[in-house]
């Protein structure tokens, strides 16, 4: 039978009261650093993205692939270490509110990618909203251009790690991806999907 984890916050008086008190001070010395520079971080980084809304948490500072970016950020969104972000002219890249992105994250757009609030992101998470075209023999990929279409992702789902989400797609509300699924086509609401290409494994 699986166990279900319930978060208890620690209080400042049980770490002091604790067997192990000078140890749990130590942690808790390392965490209070890590927030600090969590939020000269994020105070530096969100002038990169005027578009945002209140409590935006970026961890480290992304790598902006292109110097055009246009994001647009709701509230309470914390990015995780080693992000990839680029946008050209004439893309989007919208995250509603209380999204959250973990590390590894990759999500690049040349036409227009909607992620919907409560939406939780794991590590290692591709989002890609286009592909090189590959249809003539003897011709360098690189000369026959690009091609895809808008993704957009509903309301409180899950990206498990590694996932990859391919152009074109659309994800209903409350759906979960699989570890390491690749999804190319639609998915419909509280709908569980895996492996390669994905498909349906469960209703919620």
């Amino acid at each position: 039978m699986k166990k279900k984890f319930v978060h208890d916050k620690i209080s400042i008086k049980e770490l002091l009261l604790s067997k192990h008190c000078v140890f749990n001070l130590l942690l808790l010395f390392h965490f209070l650093l890590s927030k600090w520079k969590s939020s000269i971080i994020s105070s530096y980084v969100s002038l990169m993205f005027p578009q945002r809304g209140k409590k935006v948490v970026f961890k480290s500072i992304p790598h902006i692939l292109y110097p055009y970016l246009n994001v647009e950020i709701g509230n309470n969104v914390i990015w995780g270490h080693n992000i990839t972000i680029q946008t050209v002219k004439g893309s989007k890249i919208k995250i509603g509110d209380n999204v959250t992105i973990n590390d590894n994250f990759f999500i690049t757009s040349l036409f227009g990618i909607e992620i919907g609030s409560g939406t939780s992101i794991a590590e290692n998470v591709s989002i890609r909203d286009f592909n090189h075209i590959f249809k003539e023999k003897g011709v360098n990929l690189k000369n026959q251009g690009l091609e895809g279409d808008d993704i957009v992702i509903g309301k409180n789902c899950w990206l498990c790690r590694g996932c990859v989400i391919l152009p074109g797609v659309t994800i209903g509300d409350g759906a979960v991806i699989a570890a390491n699924a690749v999804v190319n086509k639609d998915v419909p609401s509280y709908t569980v999907v895996g492996g390669v290409p994905a498909k349906m494994l469960k209703q919620i």
